[in-house]
Order: structure tokens, then sequence, then C-alpha cells
């Protein structure tokens, strides 16, 4: 798994969520100007909302076990990434990095059920 971790923008936010549990609700942001870094790596049914927001960088590495339903949101001005890893099943995404350009995105699902589905829009 990828980690990027140099915070020297003006924003600086961070979050790193390891939990060897199952059946997760998460509800994470973490708001305006500059850099937002965000790992996570949960075990299963996890429902997880995550938002970031503008202005620039942002950053976000995701890795789930079975049964996830995930929304991403990073806003805009610029410099996005994202690196989701889903495995098992009955997944959902949903990515939207919006913009002032760059932006990057890697997912790597692994899925034996035909009801895992990503919806992606980078604009």
């Amino acid at each position: 798994m990828y980690k990027r971790q140099d915070l020297n923008g003006s924003g600086a936010h961070y979050t790193n969520i390891d939990l060897d549990g199952n059946n997760n609700i998460l509800s994470l942001w973490q708001k305006e100007t500059g850099d937002k870094i965000l790992f996570m790596d949960i075990g299963n049914s996890n429902n997880v909302t995550t938002l970031q927001h503008g202005t620039g960088d942002h950053f976000l590495d995701i890795n789930l076990g079975d049964s996830h339903t995930v929304n991403v949101e990073q806003d805009g001005s610029g410099t996005h990434n994202a690196y989701i890893s889903l495995t098992g099943n009955s997944s959902s995404l949903t990515l939207t990095q919006d913009s002032s350009s760059n932006m990057n995105y890697h997912l790597d699902q692994n899925c034996t059920n035909p009801s895992c589905s990503a919806t992606v829009t980078q604009n």
C-alpha cells in the first residue's frame, strides 16, 4: 500500500485509521486549505464516507475487507489522489474528486460477485 505523508502546505491535516473489527460506520471530514491526507485500513462490513475539501493537495488511501459502501469526495483546487483497495464482495464505490485539474485515481477491486460497482467522477 502506497503512503504519502508530506504535510508542508498551509492546511496540514492528517488521519490514520486502522480498525480490526467488523460492522463499522465512519464519516470523516478534513475541510479547507491545502494538505489533508487520510489512510484507512478496516475489516469487514463497512460504510465509509469521507470529504476532505478545498483548496488543493488531498490524498486518500482506503483499504477495506468484505461488504463496503464507500463515498469519497475531495473537492478543488487541484492535486487530488486516491488509491482504493476493496477486497471481497458487495462493494459500492462513489468517488468524486472535483477540480481545478490534477487528479489521480487507482482502484484495486477484487470481487467475485456481480453486485460490485464503482461510480467515478473526476471533473
